[in-house]
């Protein structure tokens, strides 16, 4: 018999209470190296859970529209909110939750803590593109590092996108170009797009560039 949401709630409130008696309690230096591992190993499966569970529940939150009566203007918002994180990262979550509803394997593994959410969001990615890889990237997940999977998940969705054609058929339609100034005064820039779009771009670039730098070493500037 599945437990009611009230004992659901009420079990979780329990292990939130407890993680805080020992965050509270917990002093570093007081520990072991070696037991400062076993801390790490334990709270990482910990959270291995935690963050699954928030990716397969993400999905509800965005069918049922509860956002609307918080005042943000979409799910991705009340979950940025909520979590702490941004818009971009919460709208992640947002896709690959749904796109595990299809992909029964990896959300068995999700269920199970044998992802992170960043592992997740990888697999799911590659996967959802071609299902066929799935099995290899939920592999790669367990028994390889991340950098291999992010790659590997790549090449999935670069190989069910076909020939050079359709890949940069597909680069035209995602291509984007962000700029802004953050809180220290900095300004940033983003650029994506096909390949040929973007050697385009710099070779614009290079002339304006080089007269930078050309005009810094003639001042004895650092640049």
């Amino acid at each position: 018999m599945a437990p009611t949401i009230e004992h659901v709630f009420r079990i979780l409130r329990s292990i939130k209470s407890h993680l805080e008696g020992l965050a509270v309690d917990l002093v570093p230096e007081t520990l072991a190296p070696a037991d400062a591992q076993r801390w790490i190993e334990l709270l990482a499966a910990i959270e291995r859970l935690a963050a699954g569970m928030r990716l397969l529940l993400a999905r509800r939150v965005d069918t049922d529209g509860l956002f609307d009566g918080t005042g943000e203007r979409s799910a991705a918002d009340w979950l940025a909110k909520t979590t702490g994180r941004s818009t971009r990262d919460a709208q992640a979550d947002l896709e690959c939750s749904r796109r595990l509803k299809a992909l029964p394997d990896s959300e068995d593994a999700v269920r199970n803590g044998e992802l992170s959410d960043q592992q997740a969001k990888a697999v799911a990615d590659g996967a959802a593109a071609d299902p066929d890889a799935e099995e290899e990237l939920l592999d790669t997940a367990r028994k390889g590092s991340f950098g291999e999977l992010a790659r590997k998940a790549k090449a999935a969705k670069a190989a069910a996108l076909g020939d050079d054609e359709a890949r940069h058929a597909a680069a035209h339609r995602n291509r984007s170009l962000s700029t802004g100034v953050n809180e220290l005064g900095e300004g940033w820039g983003r650029f994506n797009g096909p390949a040929p779009d973007l050697a385009r771009l710099r070779a614009a670039l290079g002339p304006h560039l080089d007269a930078c730098f050309d005009a810094a070493r003639r001042e004895g500037r650092r640049e």
